[in-house]
This record gives structure tokens, C-alpha cells and sequence, in this order.
């Protein structure tokens, strides 16, 4: 059994439950810095500091054996977000906000500045108490890695047909209720087709978080997103789409995941 497996009366995984740590916790720069050069990550930027990427229960998981290490994300703090970088517009950068001491900040993420840390490490160190990753800013970190392995391209036509309806997607998605967490289409082609041929979005569903979808006031609010929704494609040219279906997420499956593509992505190709 490997040192990092060990259970001591020094070391114990229950300490990381104890202290609090979960998927979106932060490691605070100077731990950062810190724990980074024990596994020769880094040097990273003056104020990085790093978020626990690994699912949280993984993070508190009862036995090292099992799960060794956790996933650290670096962040690196910035001045003000480039409105090229934000809402997933590139796979690459992602401008982001947390909050410091209790003040709106913002963050440069990429993806190749990750690195594992032994597990145990976190409970010698106490989760960052000024710095906190709201979580909408959690939910996009997950869909943008995600997407670097499962993204594939829409048609070039398609999107340029979705041009002509940009703005009012952009304008509607920028108030999406409360728990609605994605709009997500299964296209009936990938290929180009000519300017006579409309492209049939086959069903579109906009998805919601399980446990506020059993709300029904809350439900109405999306359901009548996806009703605008609906009106907003339908004026499309060029593009034939039934009206959205609201589900949960619990009902929207990896195999859902392979066949459709997020639409509320797009929206946001040619302005912040």
C-alpha cells in the first residue's frame, strides 16, 4: 500500500469532510504555492490560487487507496474580463467570477494549468476563507472542461443561419430562470447543406436542476423560457424546430449527451 493510502493516527480522510472541502473549494494562494512545489506544478502568477476540480465525493472519499489524489484547477486573478474569454466562447480561456471577501473579482483559467495533488495534503490546510467560486461560476467550470473532450462543431451554415436570430438568443438567455442549467439540441444533420434545405432541429430541451424542477412555480418559469424560446426559433429562416421541452436534469442522460449539442453557447459568438 502506497504512502498516499496510509490511514494514521496522523492521517485520516475524515479531516477533509471535517474541513469542509468539495468540488468548487479553494486553495488559497500562499497553500497554493506551497503545495504545488511538492509535486513540481508551478510557479504560477503572483495570487493564484487553485480550485478543487475533482467531484466532492471523491474529495471526501473514506479511503486514499481509492482515491489518492484530487484535481487542482489554477486560477489566475485579472483586472476585468475580456468579452472574448467569458460564457464558454473559447475552449482555451475562460474568464470567470468569484468573489474576495465578499467583492466581485475575476479569474483566468486555461486549461493545461491543472496539476494532481497527493489527497492528504488537504488536511493540513484550511479551504480558502476569503475567496469562494459562486455556483454559476462552478457549473460553467464543469461544462468548459467537459467541453474540451465531448465538443463537437455545428454545421458552418447552421450557425449561419443562427446569426440572424444572435441577438434576441443572447437577450433571452442573459435572464434564463432560476435552475434552468442548459438549452441543448439533436440536429438532424452535421453536414452543410444548400441554401433550399432547412436544417430540423429533431427535439430541443432545455434542462433544469432536478431538485428545483419538483417546484412548480419555479417549473412555470421555465417552461414559459422555452416557450420564448420556441417563438425565437421558429422566426428562423432556414432552420424547422418544434417547440423546446423542459426536463430535468436527472433525465437527461450521457447518452442524451452524445447525439445533442448546446445551443445556449451560441448565442454568444459576436457580442458580450
Amino acid at each position: 500500500m502506497g504512502e498516499a493510502a496510509e490511514v494514521t493516527p496522523e492521517r485520516n480522510p475524515i479531516r477533509i469532510r471535517d474541513g469542509g472541502w468539495e468540488q468548487g473549494s479553494i486553495v488559497a494562494p500562499v497553500d497554493l504555492a506551497s503545495l504545488s512545489g511538492t509535486v513540481g506544478a508551478g510557479p504560477f502568477k503572483d495570487g493564484s490560487f487553485g480550485i478543487v476540480l475533482s467531484q466532492s465525493c471523491d474529495v471526501v472519499a473514506s479511503s486514499y487507496e481509492d482515491e489518492p489524489k484530487v484535481e487542482i484547477l489554477v486560477a489566475e486573478p485579472i483586472q476585468k474580463s475580456n468579452w472574448q474569454y467569458v460564457r464558454l466562447r473559447n475552449p482555451r480561456i475562460f474568464h470567470m467570477p468569484f468573489t474576495h471577501s465578499g467583492t466581485t473579482a475575476y479569474c483566468e483559467l486555461r486549461p493545461h494549468l491543472r496539476f494532481m495533488l497527493p489527497r492528504h495534503l488537504l488536511e493540513d490546510i484550511a479551504r480558502d476563507s476569503v475567496r469562494e467560486l459562486p455556483p454559476d461560476s462552478l457549473q460553467q467550470v464543469r461544462v468548459w472542461i467537459v467541453d474540451r473532450y465531448v465538443r463537437s462543431a455545428l454545421p458552418d451554415e447552421f450557425n449561419n443561419r443562427l446569426k440572424k436570430i444572435d441577438k434576441r438568443l443572447e437577450t433571452l438567455f442573459k435572464k434564463k430562470s432560476e435552475g434552468v442549467t442548459g438549452v441543448w439540441i439533436f440536429l438532424n444533420t452535421e453536414e452543410a447543406l444548400d441554401a433550399a434545405t432547412p436544417y430540423r432541429m429533431i427535439r430541443t430541451v432545455v434542462t433544469m436542476k432536478t431538485e428545483l424542477y419538483s417546484d412548480r412555480a419555479r417549473r412555470s418559469k421555465a417552461e414559459d423560457f422555452a416557450v420564448q424560446l420556441g417563438k425565437i426559433l421558429e422566426d428562423c429562416e432556414g432552420i424547422e424546430s418544434d417547440f423546446p421541452v423542459v426536463l430535468p436534469e436527472s433525465r437527461f442522460t450521457l447518452d442524451d449527451l452524445g447525439v445533442y449539442q448546446r445551443l445556449d453557447k451560441q448565442a454568444f459568438s459576436t457580442s458580450e
